[in-house]
């Protein structure tokens, strides 16, 4: 069977681009990657078992979009509100 490995996860981490919005778990990829020891062989064993099942848990289709103001802008025109993601 074919497994996830956590060295494959920290080649993933090491090209993704930096300074992005978190993901709904408000965690960023500076995060992954600073604590990618502690977190690495239990992500990896995560994604396995979603690949031996062939499915991801339920959890990972969940996400948050919310809309910010833009500055300067009337909040009563929905063209000044961009998406962002929650604090």
């Amino acid at each position: 069977m074919l497994e996830i490995q956590a060295e494959e996860l920290y080649k993933g981490l090491a090209q993704a681009p930096r300074n992005k919005a978190p993901g709904p778990d408000g965690l960023s990829y500076e995060f992954y990657s600073t604590f990618k020891d502690e977190l690495g062989v239990l992500m990896a064993k995560v994604l396995s078992q979603a690949l031996k099942q062939g499915a991801i848990p339920r959890s990972f289709y969940r996400s948050q979009i919310i809309l910010l103001h833009k500055k300067g802008k009337d909040p009563a025109d929905i063209g000044n509100w961009r998406p962002g993601v929650v604090p």
